[in-house]
């Protein structure tokens, strides 16, 4: 089987599963593919190459930051707030808003110590590594 047939990704644009912008610039004769990852998150400003090397399934090959190449659109995004109730004998519920968590310590045999804003700042399939 060629190089050409086993892979994945070839000379153009991607995303790396972190959200992250690639380009894979080269394509070597063993089949590794020279790139880039932009590492700036904020997308309106300059971009802050940082050169990769992925092997034909876009998967890093050398240690460091690791930035997996994905066909199509990055994995979703989460950002989201939760607020939880600190009792003695551990935390509450996750809850949406401040004022569910308002109302489980108002329904609790016990005062909480603490009301604590989560703030989730994830992509889908962060966890599950």
């Amino acid at each position: 089987m060629s190089v050409e047939t086993e892979l994945r990704f070839g000379v153009g644009s991607y995303w790396t599963i972190e959200g992250y912008m690639a380009h894979i610039d080269a394509i070597t004769p063993d089949g590794q593919l020279v790139g880039r990852v932009n590492i700036q998150t904020d997308l309106t400003r300059r971009p802050i190459w940082n050169g990769v090397i992925w092997d034909a399934d876009g998967y890093q090959t050398y240690r460091g930051p690791m930035y997996q190449l994905v066909h199509g659109d990055p994995p979703p995004a989460i950002k989201q707030k939760y607020w939880v109730n600190i009792y003695p004998s551990g935390p509450g519920q996750l809850r949406k808003n401040w004022e569910e968590a308002l109302i489980e310590a108002s329904r609790s045999e016990e005062e909480p110590l603490c009301r604590v804003e989560v703030k989730v700042d994830a992509r889908a399939g962060d966890g599950l590594r």
